[in-house]
């Protein structure tokens, strides 16, 4: 039973690196059980196993509301920020852009897709117009900026089939060659959309609202949008 005590830091380690932590008391029991019914009888360990069993689940389950309530606290953590940067733009890492270019390419089938979707291509929006300012590019960057230029065409096509299915739960508003789609509190704004047939017609509809400006610029913290759009996702 000592041995089972002194296990007992090392297995809330492993329960706290994500191992399995019920497996490890098993083992500790089945090395045990020889000594306790030697001493106790056959009753013993059985009620030992049955109790280590109910702590296991129940500090499992804690685990799972503190892992949570993390999650929660890194979401809220970074709407703050969001809300009020501390820098005057973020970094946009290579990883964050080949998701955001995979992303785009994907139709949004409810709200938080779109959102998503929309913090993708707010974030190759906002990489292209930094990469604007470097004028030695290298051939293979050169490419991928070719290549992720085509977002507009993927905005295009995803507000259309919104509009074809008479999806106006998110505003969307057309102005010439600005585009604005307000969603779960934020601004998007778009230049040099591709019009085609049933974005004009939206455009000249009853359904096309003005959206005023907030004034808030979304492109310097595209890589927090992001990253709190697939925070928000995974939680659910």
């Amino acid at each position: 039973m000592c041995e089972l005590l002194k296990s007992g830091k090392s297995a809330i380690n492993l329960l706290v690196s994500g191992k399995h932590f019920a497996g490890y008391i098993e083992q500790i029991i089945f090395n045990e059980q020889r000594e306790v019914k030697e001493v106790k009888g056959y009753l013993i360990p059985l009620l030992l196993k049955a109790v280590l069993r109910q702590t296991v689940l129940k500090l499992l389950k804690l685990t799972d509301v503190f892992g949570r309530v993390r999650e929660q606290d890194f979401i809220y953590s970074l709407l703050a920020e969001i809300n009020n940067p501390t820098q005057d733009e973020y970094e946009i890492y290579k990883s964050d852009l080949m998701e955001a270019f995979g992303i785009m390419k994907i139709y949004p089938k409810n709200e938080d897709d779109f959102f998503h979707s929309l913090c993708s291509i707010n974030l190759i929006n906002a990489y292209l117009s930094r990469q604007r300012q470097n004028k030695q590019l290298k051939e293979k960057e050169n490419k991928l900026f070719r290549n992720i230029y085509y977002f507009k065409t993927y905005l295009s096509d995803v507000l259309t089939e919104r509009i074809k299915s008479q999806n106006f739960t998110i505003p969307i508003y057309v102005d010439k060659n600005l585009i604005m789609v307000e969603i779960k509190g934020f601004q998007f704004n778009f230049h040099s959309i591709p019009l085609n047939e049933t974005l004009t017609n939206f455009s000249n509809s009853v359904n096309n609202k003005v959206i005023a400006w907030s004034g808030k610029r979304l492109q310097p913290i595209a890589p927090l949008l992001l990253n709190y759009s697939r925070a928000a996702r995974q939680k659910k």
